[in-house]
Order: structure tokens, then sequence, then C-alpha cells
């Protein structure tokens, strides 16, 4: 509800103060000093406010600022208001406001952002605060009733308990059938119930109920019989967070009181741990308790748990889950709760002082060693939030958990991550991503790069197919940009199979000419398995592009190809008879490579750019090295090793009889444009030209 100032020229108030979005107005000392006075005209009490500082500023005549007291104390408070619209607005740079209740009246809080400059220079950043008693009548104190009573039908923490509701004026307006039968008042007789009630909680003291919400245990006595109830109070607010009203849940918490919470929230059948409402309900209840300590949310994913039916089977799936279910219950022992929300993922409402990250990745490993094969490594990362604002909703600290996962990179053992605030800006970010990515495949904002591949005497045989995309918005995106989102998304497919596309087709321009001879090789990814056919694909892009299939060289990664070998096997099998050259990609880099090659024959070896990284030992990584490249040929397959970015390197590896090379040593990867401008001219040896890329 909006108050209309009286008395006032309206164009002048609207440009200093307006009641809605943007906004920050400067003003020197003297207009500061001359606004605050013709406000106090206006409404009940018109005031500047250092909003971090929780502190009334004075602005004196002499140019100083006087400070006079916390601004809280206003309210009767003894700490900062939770809702403080002084802080938002300062914080926003925008408007802020709400209803506040002191001495049984509602008053009308509109803070918004001003810049005053004082004599010195310096700028003061504070809230300007208008405070406005609200006049009510019959009418409108029904309408806000109305206003209450939908708010607390969306309440999902009530379920099992009486409820008593009550408006800004503290009348109360609603009680279900369980509070009349808890303290045995007839039904429908609600004054009788609610002067019962508030005398009954008359010995309870906590800080004021408008601070925040509260929850305690209170006995009951009837005939003689003892009662406890469990008792929580939490306030109502609107979407545009107005203070609406309160309300009071009871649980009866007497006798076998662990049966009863056991029962009052749902549990998961598999695991026996809370389900996802079970979860959000049983938290909530402990947060509304008010424990003391600081308190986490933790959530769990297992990477590509899709494949570990397939790769496993059910049953041993289902082993997994009771065995990662039974990990979060360690956690919540004693001080929280866990739940498995969904499929893999898993929850646990923890005390900080409960572990550590250390404690957490020893956990990891121990589960993980239970079921890691040389087939499979099961691979959990956890997601950490931090509990700061407990009135948040438990789905949202959920989700920020969840938003945490996206920092993990396996990178030297890093499974967990805690949340911070610059993750939503990057959730932004990725779902501005996702949000233009049809866009750009129907625009073809997103470019196929070529970055060339050579024998051991220089001559150019070929090329990898990459992608960078040219966003409208953005600009210039490398990979590391975009692909890890499209991967997490499930829509990495889409992209591979549009540059699969668009391979054939420079393959097919170069029908005719010097470059007829030439190959690119495009990548198969885990996630192309999993939604695409890859045999009728590949073979249905040749046919209708008119090229040979050997020209179209099939780059498959390691973890593609876990699961279902013998199925695997045919894959690649019928691939071969088709006339497709199909490549291991990146060797080395998994925890499988020797078990691939074992059970997969391939044409092609394309050994990871790591074995060239340096090492504290570089003779041992030259004998490993020498080992994989005399081993693939063993088996009848090239050598070819990408990242190759030096002279040396290059000789090197010649000399331990590697095949070809891909590297910044010869390019960097270029628009293909620019790839036919450099090598089709006159020069077809790339050994003969400058070191490019270098």
């Amino acid at each position: 509800m909006r108050t209309t100032p009286r008395n006032l020229d309206g164009a002048t108030i609207l440009s200093v103060v307006p009641l809605g979005g943007k906004c920050m107005a400067r003003f020197s000392m003297q207009e500061a000093r001359q606004l605050e006075q013709n406000l106090a005209h206006i409404y009940d009490f018109a005031r500047f406010v250092d909003a971090k500082a929780c502190e009334v500023l004075h602005l004196e005549a002499d140019g100083t600022v006087r400070r006079e007291g916390r601004c809280f104390t206003t309210w009767g408070r003894t700490r900062r208001c939770r809702h403080c619209t002084s802080f938002c607005a300062v914080k926003s740079q925008s408007n802020f406001e709400k209803d506040e209740i002191s001495d049984d009246k509602v008053y009308h809080v509109l803070s918004a952002p001003v810049e005053i400059e004082m004599p010195d220079k310096s700028i003061l950043h504070c809230a300007m605060e208008l405070v406005t008693n609200y006049p009510r009548n019959a009418d409108t104190r029904a309408m806000c009733d109305r206003e209450v009573l939908q708010l607390l039908s969306r309440a999902k923490d009530t379920a099992h308990a009486g409820v008593l509701c009550f408006n800004v004026e503290d009348s109360c307006i609603y009680a279900n059938l369980e509070a009349y039968r808890a303290f045995q008042v007839p039904p429908g007789e609600l004054e009788a119930l609610r002067s019962f009630f508030m005398t009954w909680l008359k010995d309870e003291s906590w800080d004021s109920p408008w601070e925040s919400a509260a929850a305690w245990e209170q006995e009951f006595f009837l005939e003689g019989e003892r009662f406890v109830y469990r008792v929580t109070m939490a306030k109502l607010f609107d979407a545009d967070g107005h203070y609406k009203g309160y309300y009071y849940t009871i649980r009866d918490r007497h006798g076998t009181m662990e049966e009863q919470d056991d029962a009052a929230w749902s549990r998961d059948k598999l695991t026996g741990l809370y389900d996802r409402e079970g979860f959000y309900g049983a938290v909530r209840e402990e947060l509304d308790y008010g424990i003391k300590g600081e308190r986490c949310i933790i959530c769990s994913n297992i990477k590509d748990f899709k494949l570990v039916n397939e790769l496993l089977g059910e049953e041993k799936g289902n082993e997994i889950l009771k065995s990662l279910a039974e990990f979060f219950a360690d956690l919540a022992m004693d001080s929280g709760a866990a739940a498995r929300l969904h499929g893999d993922h898993f929850a646990a409402y923890v005390d900080r002082a409960r572990f550590t990250e250390k404690d957490l990745l020893d956990g990891l490993e121990h589960l993980g060693q239970a079921f890691d094969s040389n087939s499979f490594k099961l691979n959990i990362h956890l997601g950490i939030y931090k509990i700061q604002e407990a009135q948040m909703p438990v789905s949202v600290m959920c989700d920020r958990a969840h938003l945490a996962l996206a920092l993990v990179r396996d990178e030297n053992g890093n499974k967990v991550a805690f949340y911070d605030d610059a993750l939503m800006e990057r959730t932004l970010r990725e779902k501005e991503i996702l949000g233009s990515f049809e866009e750009g495949l129907a625009e073809r904002q997103l470019a196929v790069y070529l970055q060339p591949q050579v024998s051991t005497e220089g001559d150019l045989l070929g090329a990898e197919a990459l992608v960078r995309w040219n966003h409208p918005e953005k600009g210039f995106l490398t990979p590391g940009q975009f692909i890890g989102i499209l991967e997490n998304a499930g829509q990495i497919h889409r992209l591979d199979q549009y540059v699969w596309e668009e391979a054939a087709a420079i393959l097919k321009r170069w029908q005719g000419t010097e470059k007829e001879g030439l190959t690119i090789s495009v990548n198969i990814s885990v996630n192309d398995m999993l939604h695409l056919d890859i045999f009728q694909t590949m073979t249905d892009i040749v046919k209708r592009h008119g090229i040979d299939a050997k020209q179209l060289k099939l780059e498959i990664t390691e973890t593609a190809l876990m699961g279902d070998i013998e199925k695997y096997r045919k894959l690649i099998s019928s691939l071969q008879e088709a006339g497709f050259e199909v490549e291991i990609d990146d060797f080395g880099s998994g925890y499988s490579s020797l078990n691939n090659i074992k059970d997969y024959v391939f044409d092609v070896l394309k050994i990871d750019m790591g074995f060239l990284r340096q090492t504290g030992n570089p003779k041992r990584s030259s004998v490993i090295l020498n080992a994989v490249i005399a081993m693939a040929k063993w088996l009848g397959m090239r050598v070819i090793t990408e990242g190759v970015e030096t002279k040396e390197q290059v000789e090197h590896l010649r000399s331990l009889g590697c095949d070809m090379f891909q590297g910044y040593f010869f390019a960097k990867p270029m628009p293909v444009e620019e790839f036919e401008a450099k090598y089709f001219q006159e020069v077809s040896n790339v050994s003969a030209l400058p070191e490019a890329g270098r």
C-alpha cells in the first residue's frame, strides 16, 4: 500500500523520491537539510539513515553530521530489522517499502537511496526514510485479512499442526480444527481460542516476535495430564515484501515424540531418508526452532550416473544410492536431516562444525573404493551452501548448493565447492548462453575452425574440426565459454552434429581440387552416444554430402565407451566397415585407457597432450610415451600426438615413431577460409612454413 503525501507539490517530491525503479538522488548538505524539514511536515517522520551502521543522521547547520542513535529502536527492537528497507535501498540503489508495527500501530515505511555532498566535497551515502501511519477502516481491514489467509494457504509447513493466524492488528482471523482440538475449545469460538492461547503464551519470552520467526517447546496441562507442544511463529509477507500478518503452529510433542516426528515428514522408499518435501519441511522446522551455530546445506551429484545402470545394472545402481544415503545420514547424525531429493541427488542439513572439507573428501574416496573397477569409477561431487538467511525457502538453499556443483572441476582432487554470490551471476550468464544457442545454430553464428594435422615429413594430412562462437552480443566466444554449459544442459550433441555437417560440407567443397585428399577429424562424445544413433547419423551425413567416409575421421573419447563393451565394439566395427577411420581420442587422460585398446580395434591412437607437459621426472615420461607408441604400433594403429608446441617435441616424438602431429608449433585453430588461404596456394609442406602459432 502506498501513502499519498498531503499538502505537497507532487512534482517536486517525485523528482526527489520516486516510488519505483532505480534512483539515486544527490543533494548538497543545505538542500538535504531543507528536504528533511519539508518532508517532516508531510509524513509522521522523515529522516536520513546510515543503513550500514543502522544510525539516524542529523544534518547540522554548520555542515557536520551528528549520529542520533540506532534507527531500529524506533520499532522497539534491539538489533537491525530483518527486512531493513534502508539497507536494501542503498545496496540496490532502488526504493524499498514495507509495513512495520509499533505500539499496536501499523506504519508504512518507504526508503530511498540518497547521496549528500559534504562541505569537503566527500559523498555521504545514506537512505531517506519516510514513515506514515496507516488509517485502518473496516473495509481495508477485511481486505487485508483476506490477503493474510491467501498467504497462509501457501505455507507448506503447517501439516499435522494446529494453526492460528493473526493480522497486523493482532486480531485472530483463522484457526484450524487441530488448534481447537489441542486446547479443547469448541470449534467456531475463535475469540475464546485466541484469548486462551495468548494467555497460555504469556510466560514465554523472546525478543520481539516481529524481529524474526521463533520456535520453542511449551507445556500444557489439562485435567492433570501433561502435554508438550512445539510452537513456531512466522511472519507473512506478500510477493512485494510487504508485511501482512503472522501465524502460529502448534505440534503435539507429547508421548512418543520421535515416532510422531518420523511420521510427520514423508520418506524415500529406497533409502529411508526424507524425500524432497519431507526434507524441506524438516529443515524448515529446525530453522524456525532457532538453532544456534552455523548450518549448511550439502547437495550431491554423481557424475555420469545415467551410465551406471547401463554399465553395472539397476541392482548395482541402487546399491550405490543406498551407500550414498548412508554417507549423508552419517553427515546429518544428531544435528540435522538427510534426504534423497531425486535420482542420484542427495541433500543434508548439517552443523558446519561437524565436518571439514578433508572429512568430506575422505568419505567420498572411501565410498568410491567400494565400487571402482577397471571399467567404472564412481565420481561424486558435493556443493555446499552456508545458511545466512534462515527465512530463505529451503528449496532456494538447495538450489544454491546445486549451483556450487558447477565449480567442481575434478582437478587436483577437487570434488567439493562452496556457494558464493558470484555463482548467481555465473548462472545467469549460462542461462543467456543456453537461451541464445538455438538462434546461434539457426543463424550459423557457430563457426568451424580447423587445426592442421601433419606427417613426420611435414606434409599436411588434414585437420581437426573445432568450433568457435561469434555471439552477436557477447562477441567471440572460445569453447571454454560455452562447451561445458552445453554439456551440463545435455545439448552438446546438437552442437556436435552441427559440426559434423559443416565438416562434411567443407570436404564436399574440396572435391575436384588440390585439397581433395585431405581428411577432417570430428569428435564424438559420451553425450552423442546417449542421444544419437551414431552409425545411422554418420552414414546419412556422408551419403547426403556425397563424400568418401574415410575423409571424415571419427575421434571417440575414452569416456564415451563406458558401458556395454559388445555394443560399442559392434558400433566401431560397423563404422569401419562403412569406410570410416576411428580414433581413440585423448588417450591417457582417462582411467581405463589400456582396457579400451584391449576391448576395441581402432585405426588411430591420439595421445593426450598431458604426456607432453613438463614433469619432475622427464625420463619416466619419455619411457611411458615410448611404450605407448610402441604398443600402438604392435596393435596396428597409427599414432598422432596433439598439443605439440616446440621443435624439440617434434623431433623427440618422431624418434619414438609418432606418425602425425597437431599443435601450436604448426598452427592454432583458424577459420576455414584462413586455413585454405594459408595452406593451398603454392606451399603444401607445413614444415617449410614459419613456426606458425609461436
